[in-house]
């Protein structure tokens, strides 16, 4: 492939879902259930089962998808999350000691205590980083097909520093090497993936994400700058009731911007699948990014028309319950703690509610669309695959299940 002919840009926003091919996403029915199951016992036990419930999901997304006539297979448990969870509180327990001690400096001495939550900050950022590449290795090791395992290798710590670098020259450089960061975060941890004896290979170039990277900036800054154009005289006499001239150009260019980097991440996934290879078995991606940008806008309307409707009958009820007799009376306002407890459960439930529609109706689609667009060339290097002797680990993600990073 020539860097010219895989540029991001050369292929258009939209387009045709191909027939069936190497890769593709069967839906096998039963996902509701699955969600409804999770989202109950969720519920039920305060959170703790959500580790059982992302094995669950997990083995019904892997189950899914078929390569060359064959699915993946998930073998992680609920077990291992929940016990890579405890680890992690573990962790964490002398960053909540310094943090209580920071506090307390901060309030005798802000200029030292503000500079220690810096520290504390940045620290945070780095564990996430470490955190995340576990996360990955442990999710690969679990990772079948053909009864061969998928394995990441590399050090944390090399991922750390190598994070570390490209974080300061994006800041450095006012986020212009943002494309580059994140193609070398990419090539590390592509380079050091296998599917048994198969490595990957990752030959990615950040300048060929640039112009995709920029535009997002470029129609935000320039829609302000209009902004500031049109309203130069009125520069300090804004006041009540003084609605600025073009503000409507405001929101236009966050909305816009808003657009801009979720069509660069997916930018970005298409790339990278087109340059990635293992071994012989060369990867290639015809994603159309229009179809998800409007499912995913789509939904995020119906969300948060759903939460407003919860929302209100939350109000509805506390209103019933105490705070609209306590207004009939001339009573003070505050409603009582009773009425407060059914509202609470109203918003959880919506709350979950949106989740299971948040998967049913974007993460379905975008991973049928990922399957489905994708191709791979000498896939009968796939019938020769051996398998992986790369060490297992034994715990699962902790953090990275806690704070929700990583797709599935």
């Amino acid at each position: 492939m020539t860097p010219v002919a895989d540029a991001p840009l050369a292929v258009p926003l939209s387009g045709t879902i191909p027939p069936a091919g190497p890769v593709r996403f069967v839906d096998r029915g039963g996902l509701f259930g699955l969600l409804v199951k999770n989202a109950v016992l969720t519920f039920l036990t305060v959170g703790i089962y959500r580790f059982w419930a992302r094995a669950a999901l997990r083995r019904y997304w892997w189950g899914s998808i078929v390569i060359a006539g064959d699915p993946l297979e998930y073998t992680g448990t609920g077990l291992e999350l929940f016990v890579g969870f405890l680890m992690f509180l573990g962790i964490m327990l002398p960053f909540g000691l310094v943090y209580g001690l920071t506090a307390l400096l901060a309030a005798s001495n802000p200029l030292t205590g503000g500079l220690l939550r810096l520290v504390e900050a940045f620290l945070f950022l780095m564990l996430i980083q470490i955190v995340t590449f576990r996360a990955r290795r442990y999710r690969l090791s679990r990772t079948l097909w053909r009864g061969v395992r998928a394995s990441q290798g590399g050090s944390s710590w090399e991922y750390l520093l190598l994070v570390f670098k490209w974080t300061l020259l994006s800041v450095i450089t006012l986020g212009i090497a943002v494309p580059w960061a994140r193609i070398a975060t990419t090539r590390y941890l592509m380079d050091r993936t296998a599917l048994g004896d198969l490595e990957a290979r990752f030959d990615g170039r950040g300048h060929h994400l640039v112009l995709p990277w920029i535009a997002p900036f470029v129609l935000l800054y320039g829609a302000f700058g209009v902004f500031l154009a049109l309203n130069i005289d009125q520069i300090g006499k804004f006041g009540p009731g003084v609605v600025p001239r073009g503000i409507w150009l405001v929101v236009l260019g966050y909305v816009g911007a808003a657009v801009g980097f979720l069509i660069y991440l997916l930018i970005e996934l298409r790339y990278t699948a087109r340059h990635t290879r293992f071994g012989e078995v060369q990867l290639g991606s015809a994603l159309s990014i229009g179809g998800i940008v409007l499912t995913i806008f789509g939904f995020l309307i119906v969300a948060m028309l759903v939460l407003f409707g919860f929302g209100l009958f939350a109000g509805l009820i506390i209103w019933l319950t105490g705070g609209g007799g306590a207004h009939a009376a001339g009573a003070a306002a505050m409603p009582s703690f009773a009425s407060v407890i059914p509202a609470i459960v109203i918003v959880l439930i919506g709350s979950l509610f949106i989740g299971v529609l948040r998967i049913l109706w974007v993460d379905r689609s975008i991973v049928r669309r990922l399957c489905d667009t994708m191709s791979l060339t000498n896939v009968d290097r796939l019938d020769r695959i051996g398998q992986s002797t790369a060490p297992i680990p034994s715990a699962g993600e902790g953090m990275a299940d806690a704070f929700d990073i990583g797709a599935f």
